[in-house]
């Protein structure tokens, strides 16, 4: 669905981020597969972490990210893929989980597209694997994405962002968030400026 950053109240750090981010990822090399952001000595992050109570907007950021991605490589008629990552991952059968995994993975990684991975309610997949939630399916997961992040800023060489959301940052598994280049907080309305605008959207 389409959503727009200025619909987003107040995190204006925030959406001045992930505005780059999107610009950083334009400037990918298709020939060369390269971004000449890294080449410079500049570079990003391509992996990012958004936690914070629900309905502060965290799914709002993913939507907004996504269609500032698709506004732009339409308009310059540059190929991209914006892939959800499975809720429905975590399997009874032995080793199946992973498999998923790795074959979403397998298409986050076309060197042929400008790509926004996103990950939504990580709790339910990327559990603490020492903690009570865990399981055989939802360990195996977690092995595959931290062998996918492992340097995945040198791997995907600018042309892609993982992006992860949870309510509970408390129950994801540390390594994981180890991986993480960005870890923002999605805040409500803090002010009065905030609450204003808010009030403005919802009146509008």
């Amino acid at each position: 669905d389409r959503q727009e950053l200025a619909d987003i109240v107040g995190n204006t750090r925030l959406k001045n981020i992930l505005k780059r981010l999107v610009i950083f990822l334009l400037a990918y090399d298709f020939e060369r597969e390269k971004n000449p952001f890294f080449e410079f000595g500049g570079g990003f992050s391509t992996v990012v972490f958004l936690h914070g109570e629900p309905g502060t907007g965290k799914t709002m950021f993913y939507r907004a990210l996504a269609t500032l991605l698709r506004d732009y490589c339409e308009k310059f008629s540059i190929p991209y893929q914006i892939l959800d990552f499975p809720k429905d991952l975590v399997d009874s059968f032995q080793g199946k989980s992973a498999q998923k995994a790795a074959e979403w993975f397998k298409a986050y990684n076309n060197p042929k597209k400008i790509t926004i991975g996103g990950m939504d309610d990580c709790e339910n997949v990327l559990v603490d694997r020492g903690g009570r939630n865990a399981s055989e399916g939802s360990n195996g997961i977690v092995a595959v994405v931290l062998t996918e992040t492992e340097g995945m800023k040198t791997s995907n060489h600018g042309r892609a962002i993982l992006l992860g959301l949870t309510n509970k940052i408390g129950i994801i598994d540390p390594a994981v968030i180890s991986r993480m280049g960005i870890v923002e907080e999605v805040k409500g309305p803090q002010g009065a400026e905030d609450f204003m605008d808010q009030t403005f959207l919802w009146f509008k």
